[in-house]
């Protein structure tokens, strides 16, 4: 079963042949996964994120109350209900792990989208200077 992910921004595109010559090779080759095994330790945690008891499980929320939903998109909620789940972790080690893992993989994608947007403005500028020819 496919599922389709999309996003409001940003607000750039490429056609197919742009993307597949100068982008598809930074895509990872697998899916994002958590590993449990690598958990670190919960003082890695940023000083506004905590892992707390829920129920029989662990929650991350931020210090505002906010409760994290979205393990890919990095969603968080103010009001969790079934629409917007809050993520839920057997142990505690699971949850920091988890957290810490997808902070990584967000900051790897934004690396990456930065890169592609600064490759996306080198070609327009070469376009731009073709085009004045």
């Amino acid at each position: 079963m496919a599922s389709v992910v999309c996003a409001a921004g940003p607000s750039w595109d490429c056609d197919f042949a742009t993307w597949r010559a100068e982008f598809a090779g930074a895509v990872p080759s697998t899916p994002f996964r958590v590993n449990p095994a690598d958990a670190a330790d919960e003082d890695a945690l940023p000083e506004d994120v905590r892992v707390e008891r829920a129920g029989d499980g662990w929650v991350v929320r931020m210090a505002n109350g906010s409760h994290w939903e979205g393990l890919v998109e990095n969603g968080w909620t103010d009001t969790p209900d079934e629409d917007y789940p809050v993520l839920t972790f057997s142990t505690e080690r699971d949850a920091v792990a988890a957290f810490l893992q997808a902070n990584q993989m967000y900051e790897e994608r934004a690396a990456r989208q930065k890169k592609a947007l600064d490759r996306l403005d080198e070609l327009a500028a070469l376009e731009h200077l073709e085009d004045d020819r």
